[in-house]
Formats: structure tokens, sequence, C-alpha cells
């Protein structure tokens, strides 16, 4: 059975409720807040309009996109029924199809059927270190315990990576889905237009965190259902048709603990590439809005302070300077604050 199915059939269940709840408890406010907004710059595109200076066509597209995104907001079901579950079901399915190299079977299209799908195609080397259990023991065989270890570490850490990558993209379109009424609403005016871009990325950066933890279940398993099949191990019945204490330590076995090796590194560099291809971060998934302001307002602060104390910036530098070359520094230091103190006496 699988134990990590259930747990995300109730996560999954959880978050929708979740996040469905608070888009109708932000939903209304928002539209409140919006049409205020709206109605002022309304009023302002009219008096442009009186004296000539209004931008016809960008000022329409807005009008269009107030319309339009009110009424979605207005619309919670429509919302969630094509904007929400039609994408997610969509990456549910793509994601299987990529860990079982099948499109048979995409009845669950929710993030546990990704982790039932992913399960299933674990069960071969989970079905091997458990013969592997079987046989150990000190009276039954050393080997097969320290074979089991062997793989059955590997094989516990990479399950847990790849829960952990869908657990992240879970939270991420989670979230995303909550606030989404204060994102769409900021699609409607160019100067907050980069807020709702910055969760659009956020929900890429999630949707294609899954789909390559899935590509990286595919390939890993793919590849060792075929070392095992050729070894013959029956797929229908999970039976082995060879003594599994020999197989420890043979080349098969090798070659099952180098890939599964490999496919934790690939699932520790996945979030790199989708870093890559999104333009977010790594961490969070997207730059933080918040780290975006401090930053615009940490420059401006830093430009205006060079503009107003750059001499004494530069006497400072030459102080620090002194450490290295006190003899000459100091001359330098005086020289410097000395200018500084004239230039502001002219302009006073």
């Amino acid at each position: 059975m699988c134990g990590s199915c259930t747990v995300f059939s109730l996560l999954d269940k959880a978050g929708d409720t979740y996040a469905q709840n608070i888009f109708k408890i932000l939903a209304q406010p928002t539209v409140f807040v919006v049409t205020a907004v709206f109605s002022a710059w309304f009023l302002m595109k009219l008096f442009q309009a009186y004296y000539g200076e209004i931008k016809w066509k960008q000022s329409l597209t807005t009008a269009a996109l107030f319309i339009l995104i009110t009424s979605i907001l207005y619309l919670p079901n429509f919302y969630y029924s094509w904007i929400y579950d039609l994408p997610k079901s969509t990456m549910s399915q793509l994601t299987q199809i990529f860990v079982k190299n099948s499109t048979a079977n995409l009845n669950d299209d929710t993030f546990a059927g990704i982790v039932k799908a992913a399960d299933d195609s674990m069960t071969k080397v989970g079905a091997l270190v458990n013969a592997l259990f079987k046989e150990s023991g000190i009276m039954r065989g050393l080997t097969a315990l320290v074979g089991a270890l062997i793989l059955g570490a590997p094989y516990l850490y990479l399950w847990a990576l790849f829960l952990i990558q869908i657990a992240l993209g879970f939270f991420k379109v989670i979230v995303m889905a909550a606030v989404s009424p204060l994102l769409i609403a900021a699609w409607i005016f160019p100067a907050t237009r980069g807020f709702a871009l910055t969760g659009i990325r956020l929900i890429l950066s999630g949707v294609f965190g899954v789909a390559a933890a899935g590509i990286v279940m595919g390939i890993t398993f793919n590849v060792i259902d075929q070392v095992l099949v050729s070894k013959g191990y029956d797929p229908a019945t999970g039976e082995f048709a060879f003594p599994v204490n020999n197989y420890v330590f043979s080349a098969p076995f090798w070659s099952i603990f180098f890939v599964l090796t490999i496919a934790i590194h690939f699932h520790k560099i996945a979030p790199s590439l989708v870093t890559q291809i999104t333009g977010t971060n790594e961490i969070m998934g997207g730059p933080s809005i918040i780290s975006k302001i401090a930053g615009a307002v940490g420059s401006y602060a830093a430009g205006k302070a060079m503009a107003v104390a750059g001499p004494v910036a530069g006497a400072l530098k030459t102080a620090a300077m002194a450490a290295v070359f006190p003899g000459q520094a100091l001359g330098s230091v005086a020289n410097k604050v000395s200018q500084f103190l004239k230039n502001r006496q002219n302009k006073s």
C-alpha cells in the first residue's frame, strides 16, 4: 500500500479547499479596491482626454482588462474550473506519463496520482531490497544484509527527494491559487503588472519542478527495469528467478546502485534548471517582491548618498588604506577632508 499516496491525497483535498475559501474571501474586497482605483484612474483619463493627451490604445486595453478580471473575481467557480483545475490536471497527467513512460491508467489527475505512479515504478527496487532483507541475518547471510543496506539507503533517499519536489510544487501552486485574486487584479494596470508576472513565474517553477522530478524518476526506473527484467525478474508476480543472495555485488547490482546515485544528483540539480527556465529563485521559486522593492530603494538611497557625500567616501577609502600605507595615507586623508570642507563652504 502506498502510504505517501494517502498523505498527498489528503493534502491535495485540504489544499484545494483552503485555496478556494481564501480566494472567495479575498475576491470581494479585491474587487472593491480595484474598482476604487479604476474610478480614480478613469477620472484622470477623462482630464487627459479633455486636453488631448490620452493614449487611447493603452487606456482601452486597461478598461477591457478591468471588465474581464472583475468578472472572473465574481465567478470563483469558473476560475477554479478553467484557470486552476485544468492546468493542474494537465500537469499531473503529464508528469505521470514522464514517470511511467506510458499513457495508460491516467485516472488520478491529482498530486497523489503522481506519487502513486512513482510508487508503482519503484516497486521492483523495493522488492529486491525486501528480498535481500529476508535473506539476511547472522544465520542466513550477512552478504544479503550488506547488499540490502547499500541499495536501500539511496532508494529511500531518492524517494524522499522526489516527495520533497512534489510537495514543493504543491505548495507553490496552492499559495498562488489562494492569493490569485490579488495577482489577477494586479494585471489590470501596467504599473502593477510585474507582481502578476512574478506570481506566474512562481507557478511555472512549481509546474516545471514537478515535471522535472517525474522525468528523473521515469529515466531512473526505466533503466532499472531493463536491468532487473534481463536478469530474471517477473513484474507480474514480483518474484525473482535467481537467488537474490547471489545477486549482491554483481555487475547488475552495482548498475542499480549507480543509477540510483545519479538520480539523486539529478534531483538536486533539477531546481537549478527550473530556475534558469523560469527566472525564479531556487528557494521560494521566485524573486521576492519585498526583495525587489528593498533593492530598488537601497539602490536609490545609495545613489543619493554617493552624490552628496562622495568626497567623504573617498576620504574614508583613503583612511582604510592607512592600515597598509600609514605614512602616505595620513596626508592624503587630510587633503581629502580639507577639500571637502572647502567645497561645502563655497556652496553655502
